[in-house]
């Protein structure tokens, strides 16, 4: 259906812009009169493609945290659209297209589902859980803190793993500067002395000559290769299989596993606690895992609870939880606290992940200097000793 643009004078003599649906021009001016106002332009939209991408967990707990505020004292819907996170990041250009939907009689889940790709599926469930429960400003309160919660478990770790990255790209500048530059400005004056090189210095130097060489192809290579890998992540069977390839990983795959069940508990608690029942939860929450496999086994959790499985003995089939985690369930579900169980577990995964990345990079980070240092040191005496060599015959 074609886009049109529209200016609108409001009652109280503020304007307005936003964007709204439809085919007949007047109709729409129509419309949005009735609304109150005076539509003092409106035009086709440019047929220009946009994407749309997920807003981020920073915006969406925002947003979510000021309309229930705002909600909570009393601001009529369509108001608090206008205030909570208007000029925040991607939402800045579809709240007035909320507004709009709400001011034509629609509930704000049906608002937010028009734009399903930037809140995600739970999102919306947990508003249409809500508006059927009539406490709205509690549910939005509830996942302004999901989405805080997710957003520090992924800032936690990309902060443990920022230093390594940067260690690593580091030692790979400098060694780079040193086989392409340091290396080739020894290689003629060794040439000149036509004395016959150690082992360490004719290796050093043909590994500098074949990079030089074949330094196009190697780029060429890089990007074809990172080209294959986009292509390949766009074919769900191969993310599947690489995905369940990662999970098998010794070490790797637990923590990757654990970080998944980290998420699927805090969406699948966020759910619960909003009074959405768990068989349509399931299949939410199993989204919000990140791992493709772990998406697919936690997917077949809702199905198999409406064929009158037990979550427990549902959650172990699926072969990805720990003794711990289905302990967590099980007792979560006997005391009438399952929200709030899955909260704890999800604050113990990721606690137990952030540990492990620590872990991790305390051992890599001197490995990495070591490495660096050594291959610092040989490129060096490689270049020194002939001279050395040299200097003591003369």
């Amino acid at each position: 259906m074609p886009l049109y643009v529209y200016r609108l004078a409001g009652a109280d003599g503020r304007t307005e812009q936003g964007e709204i649906e439809g085919t007949d021009p007047l109709e729409l001016r129509a419309r949005l009169e009735s609304a109150g106002g005076v539509v003092l332009s409106i035009r086709r939209a440019l047929a220009v493609p946009r994407l749309q991408v997920r807003a981020s967990d920073e915006e969406l707990a925002l947003w979510a945290g000021e309309l229930s505020l705002l909600l909570k004292a009393g601001v009529p819907m369509v108001e608090a659209l206008g205030m909570a996170g208007h000029s925040r990041g991607g939402l800045a250009s579809i709240v007035p297209q909320m507004a709009q939907s709400v001011r034509e009689g629609r509930s704000l889940s049906q608002s937010v589902a028009a734009h399903g790709e930037m809140f995600g599926p739970a999102f919306v469930a947990g508003l249409q859980a809500a508006e059927r429960g009539g406490d709205l400003p509690a549910a939005l309160a509830r996942m302004a803190g999901h989405f805080d919660r997710r957003r520090l478990l992924a800032d936690r770790v990309r902060a443990a793993l920022l230093y390594p990255a940067v260690l690593a790209g580091l030692a790979t500048a400098v060694l780079a500067f040193l086989i392409g530059y340091v290396v080739p400005s020894f290689a003629g004056v060794l040439a000149d002395s036509h004395a016959r090189l150690p082992l360490i210095t004719r290796a050093v130097l043909a590994l500098a000559a074949g990079f030089r060489e074949y330094l196009g192809a190697l780029a060429m290579a890089c990007v074809g290769l990172g080209a294959l890998a986009a292509l390949a992540s766009r074919r769900p069977g191969a993310t599947l299989a690489m995905d369940r390839w990662i999970c098998r990983l010794p070490w790797v795959g637990s923590t990757v596993v654990r970080a998944a069940t980290a998420r699927w508990a805090e969406a699948l608690g966020m759910l619960a606690d909003g009074a959405v029942p768990l068989a349509e939860a399931l299949p939410l929450a199993a989204r919000a895992a990140g791992n493709a496999w772990m998406v697919e086994r936690l997917a077949e959790l809702g199905g198999e609870l409406e064929q009158g499985t037990s979550l427990v003995s549902a959650a172990a089939r699926t072969g990805v939880f720990d003794d711990r985690t289905l302990r967590m369930i099980r007792v979560g579900i006997e005391s009438g606290e399952l929200p709030r169980l899955l909260g704890e577990l999800a604050r113990l995964e990721g606690q137990a992940v952030q540990g492990r990345l620590e872990a991790a990079t305390r051992l890599l980070e001197p490995a990495l200097m070591a490495v660096m240092g050594v291959a610092v040191a040989l490129v060096l005496v490689a270049m020194f000793l002939p001279i050395v060599e040299l200097a003591a015959t003369l």
